[in-house]
């Protein structure tokens, strides 16, 4: 089990001919894994755990909004 914090500090952006600046951010994550046996390994992941908004990057004439809560699940086997 783990817990993954990512902060990103105010920075700048270029729309259009105007500089803008983008909000300072925290994003949770939480990661998993379960062995089920040698051979068998389950995941479990859950990123923007508060399903958090805000501004992944901002170029040209767009602001980029970074990613809503996403799960992954998966299953992964060894030979």
């Amino acid at each position: 089990l783990g817990v993954g914090v990512k902060y990103v500090d105010d920075r700048a952006g270029q729309t259009a001919a105007t500089t803008y600046t983008m909000e300072r951010y925290s994003v949770v994550d939480l990661l998993s894994f379960y062995k089920v046996n040698e051979h068998v390994r389950l995941n479990l992941d859950v990123k923007n755990v508060f399903n958090k908004g805000y501004d992944e990057g901002a170029f040209n004439n767009y602001v980029y909004p970074g990613a809503p809560r996403t799960v992954q699940a998966g299953v992964s086997y060894t030979f």
